[in-house]
């Protein structure tokens, strides 16, 4: 099962955000990786990723306003505010595939920065 459904990179600008997603989903990840985003944490899964601005860094690809998402077919730079609804998204469909684990989502959610 997929979480977003439209992931085609021709006609959703959004794509690479949601294949994100629904890599953590189909790889068992989706918890604990929406719990580290909702923190403002970076992750990177393989070759796909979702980076918040490390500034203090001195890495120039570290330092941008919003939060990249990526893998080696493109990058996407969203607000935090987009990023934020795509959690929510997210956590909404994830919770129609496994009601179970709404508890634990709402966890997630309660703890978050963004």
């Amino acid at each position: 099962m997929e979480l977003f459904k439209d992931t085609n990179a021709k006609s959703d600008d959004l794509w690479l955000v949601k294949e994100f997603f629904n890599s953590t989903y189909r790889h068992g990840r989706f918890i604990r990786v929406v719990g580290k985003l909702a923190k403002k944490e970076s992750v990177v899964i393989n070759e796909e990723y979702c980076l918040f601005p490390e500034p203090e860094a001195g890495e120039p690809e570290l330092t941008f306003s919003g939060v990249k998402f990526g893998n080696p077919c493109g990058e996407l730079i969203i607000s935090e505010e987009a990023c934020g609804r795509f959690i929510d998204e997210a956590c909404e469909r994830f919770l129609l595939a496994q009601p179970r684990e709404s508890a634990r989502i709402r966890e997630v959610l309660d703890s978050r920065l963004i």
